[in-house]
């Protein structure tokens, strides 16, 4: 694993807030100077630890209206065409393979109950679909916590 050091840690935090930050923006929040930060920045992209830069979207405002978490219990059928299935639907946001009752759960978005019909029926030849309607995320996505393990991540409950 990369050493990160306290100053790698406040700058992540800030491009986290902000991912398109100026290299100045960012020195003057940190008290780093600019060839700093952009060398640190470049480093963290390197070794990968900053995997990219990504743009929110709301998708209500572009018309999806309907979010749903699918989840299949195979029934033995070819698992590398169901993958190309799934990669190959857009209205599939996350896919993750699991361990337990069912194999495969995934988040779907779309803008009608139409669509999220569609998307089932294109997953039903690779076993047992079922689906819950999502209402509202009290928690998006995160990142993960910017802390080493001697540290208290922030809003730790063992205060």
């Amino acid at each position: 694993m990369e050493r990160i050091d306290e100053d790698d840690r406040r700058l992540l935090r800030e491009i986290q807030n902000s991912a398109l930050i100026s290299a100045a923006a960012l020195a003057k929040k940190l008290g780093l100077s600019e060839p700093v930060v952009r060398r640190k920045r470049r480093r963290l992209e390197r070794v990968g630890i900053i995997s990219g830069y990504h743009t929110e979207l709301d998708p209500k405002k572009l018309g999806f209206l309907v979010s749903a978490i699918l989840k299949v219990l195979l029934n033995g059928e070819d698992l590398s065409r169901m993958r190309r299935v799934i990669k190959a639907s857009p209205e599939i946001l996350e896919c993750d393979r699991t361990i337990g009752n069912e194999a495969y759960i995934m988040k779907v978005l779309v803008r009608s109950t139409e669509e999220l019909e569609a998307v089932i029926d294109r997953l039903i030849p690779f076993g047992h679909v079922s689906s819950t309607l999502v209402t509202s995320s009290p928690v998006k996505k995160r990142q993960p916590p910017i802390a080493f393990a001697t540290e208290k991540p922030e809003g730790s409950l063992s205060e």
